[in-house]
Parts: C-alpha cells; sequence; structure tokens
C-alpha cells in the first residue's frame, strides 16, 4: 500500500494556495518509511517550487479538471505528485508515487490532527470520501467552510446537528428557507416532501426556484 501523511494544517495550506493560485505547483518535502506492508510519504510544509530540488518531496496543485492530471508522469526530481480537487471536484485528492522505477497511484492520505482521518483510494469515478457525503471536518477545505458556524454553536452540538436526518414537509416560504438554512448550518441529509407543483405567484416566497421550474 502506498500512503501519504499529511497534517491537516498543511493540507489546508495546500488547498488555500490553490484557490489563489490556480495550477501553480508547490513542493512538498517528504520524509519516508518503508515496512512489509505499506511505502509511506511523511508530508512536511509545502513550499513555493524551488529551482533546486535538494531533498525528496512531492509536486502537488489544484485542478478543477481531471485532464490537468489524468495524463501526468512523474518528473525525474520528485518522489511523485498529488493533484488537489478544485470547484466540482472539491474533496477529492488524486496522486501518484515512484516506487523503484515504476509510478503506481497514491493509494491512501492521512490527515494527521483532530480525528486521523484517512482519504482511500480516490479515483474520478469514486469520491475520495467515499458514496456517503462525507463528514465536513473530513476534508480541510469542508473544515475551514463551517469553521465560523462551529465558533457560533461549539464544535460538539454542530458535529451532532450535521448527522441529523431531517424530513420537511411543505417548501412553501417557511420550508424552504428551513431547507436552506440547515444546508448552509452542514446538515446533509434533508429529505423534502411537496406534493403541490410551483407556480408562478410561488416565486417570490419560496427559496431555490426560478421560472424553469
Amino acid at each position: 500500500m502506498t500512503v501519504l501523511t499529511v497534517p491537516r494544517t498543511y493540507l489546508s495550506g495546500m488547498m488555500r494556495h490553490s484557490v489563489r493560485q490556480p495550477g501553480e505547483m508547490l513542493w512538498v518535502p517528504t520524509g519516508q518509511h518503508a515496512s512489509a506492508e505499506r511505502m509511506e510519504w511523511l508530508a512536511r510544509e509545502a513550499i513555493p517550487l524551488p529551482a533546486q530540488r535538494d531533498q525528496p518531496g512531492l509536486l502537488a496543485w489544484g485542478a478543477a479538471s481531471p485532464d490537468a492530471w489524468s495524463a501526468r508522469a512523474i518528473p525525474e526530481h520528485a518522489d511523485g505528485w498529488i493533484c488537489l480537487g478544485m470547484d466540482g471536484l472539491a474533496g477529492r485528492i488524486w496522486g501518484a508515487v515512484r516506487v523503484g522505477s515504476q509510478q503506481v497511484p497514491l493509494q491512501e492520505v492521512r490527515l494527521v490532527g483532530s480525528g486521523m482521518y484517512r482519504i482511500g483510494g480516490p479515483t474520478l469515478d469514486r469520491p475520495a470520501f467515499g458514496s456517503v457525503p462525507p463528514h465536513p471536518e473530513q476534508a480541510a477545505f469542508w473544515f475551514e467552510r463551517w469553521s465560523r458556524t462551529m465558533g457560533a454553536l461549539g464544535r460538539q452540538a454542530w458535529r451532532r446537528l450535521t448527522r441529523l436526518q431531517v424530513a420537511i414537509v411543505g417548501l412553501g416560504r417557511t420550508g424552504s428557507a428551513v431547507a436552506v438554512t440547515l444546508a448552509r448550518l452542514g446538515v446533509r441529509r434533508v429529505l423534502l416532501v411537496d406534493p403541490d407543483t410551483v407556480e408562478r405567484h410561488n416565486l417570490g416566497e419560496m427559496d431555490g426556484v426560478d421560472e424553469q421550474d
């Protein structure tokens, strides 16, 4: 198994840089640990791509299109690469590492920090966090997105809230507003029930509908 272990704060820094400077590569210095079961790369804090790379490391960048990473080969001066998904691919990570003379996919990413989460076997067909929507704390991107809400509610209360399964019957003025508010708070499972059809007079009072509905 090939594993990348990275502190959550370092991954957050890489994601922020990818948003500010799309496509600009970073250099992630690494240490390496090998055992009979796995090859593990231990990531340090990413730095701007240096002209001279005197220590082992990985190339890292963000991309919103699979074309930006699918054909990547590992350069001679690097031990591998990682690509951080952006926009519609947010929350996914792809990578490849050099094992001997071969380039093999990165099979697992371990986030060091609260929760010690693992991201396994990401591909385009399978999200990095599996088929069930990830808990927002499982990705540094989502963790930052709801940091203000966690600060207002308290972390434990917010975690319980996001794990609720909520059904809303009636999606008029109040129901649609409640649905949008829950989504903005991070609630992941909301069942919406309303047998009525959207008419023009509903557009002024309902959230999430427009003329096309």
